[in-house]
């Protein structure tokens, strides 16, 4: 089994290798648009993009991806399936292979599954794609979104009463 995840695992190096390629995956420009949307409405809420790439799928064969979470941190995913497809599946896995969550659509309703997750655990996590569609091929659009760290000397200021922080002297007067 541990085998499996890491072969899982080289495949993703190979994704995020190809995803910062030219060539990688698909075009379908409807895609992007109701991509783009979704992902200024969380950038709004403060979300930043992690990961984002639109990858050539084929019907019912799985795409793991392999991503370091950070435990505590808010985590968005947002996975865009083919108009056509009549099922979109989305399902995420701990570092022990234990499945945490299956999110599906199904035929004649929305192709986008849009899910949050905070992890209880700083480990690698698996994000296994699916989608079922006619044909033997067809676009996907997923992102990963998550929230801005604050940095512990940031956070330690912000929890201070304003009288509390040090002020900086101003210089000597110059002679």
């Amino acid at each position: 089994m541990k085998s499996l995840f890491a072969i899982l695992a080289i495949s993703f190096i190979s994704f995020g290798a190809a995803a910062q390629s030219e060539g990688l995956g698909c075009i379908d420009k409807d895609m992007r648009v109701e991509s783009e949307g979704l992902k200024a409405s969380f950038i709004n809420q403060g979300l930043s993009v992690f990961k984002d790439a639109m990858v050539t799928m084929e019907s019912q064969q799985p795409l793991p991806i392999a991503i370091q979470m950070v435990k505590g941190r808010i985590y968005q995913m947002i996975f865009i399936g083919a108009s056509s497809a009549s099922k979109v599946n989305l399902e995420i896995m701990d570092g022990d292979h234990k499945l945490l969550a299956r999110k599906e659509t199904q035929k004649g309703g929305s192709h986008n599954i849009v899910y949050s997750f905070i992890p209880e655990r700083t480990d690698e996590y698996l994000v296994v794609l699916y989608q079922k569609f006619k044909g033997r091929t067809a676009c996907g659009s997923f992102t990963l979104m998550h929230d801005a760290p604050v940095a512990p000397k940031q956070a330690e200021e912000t929890a201070k009463p304003a009288q509390q922080q040090k002020k900086t002297p101003p210089p000597p007067p110059r002679k």
